[in-house]
């Protein structure tokens, strides 16, 4: 029997959990963000939306939407990218060195 997935998992989940208290201790997440926080689901952003859009349409205006489902959206980004958007957030040293080992 193996260990290492579940030491592995355990390793994943301090890390989000340092990661999600750093990025909110300076107020990174992006206020629409829904995904990967708690108490937020698509549920939350669907509710913002409509009710976004009853304002608008209440005021006058024209409401034109677009929705996009992307399969995958995580796999298909540049891994640079994702380093140097870590790197804009202030993940640094070991931490980034982790991040970049795992992808």
């Amino acid at each position: 029997i193996s260990l290492v997935p579940t030491f592995s998992k355990v390793v994943e989940r301090v890390v989000l959990s340092s990661l999600m208290n750093h990025l909110q201790i300076n107020n990174l997440p992006i206020k629409g963000q829904h995904g990967f926080l708690p108490g937020r689901s698509t549920i939350t952003a669907l509710v913002e939306m409509v009710d976004f859009m009853i304002d608008e349409i209440d005021s006058g205006n024209t409401i034109i939407s677009t929705h996009l489902d992307l399969s995958k959206a995580f796999d298909s980004l540049d891994h640079d990218l994702i380093i140097a958007k870590l790197e804009d957030f202030g993940i640094t040293s070991t931490a980034l060195g982790w991040f970049t080992s795992y992808l």
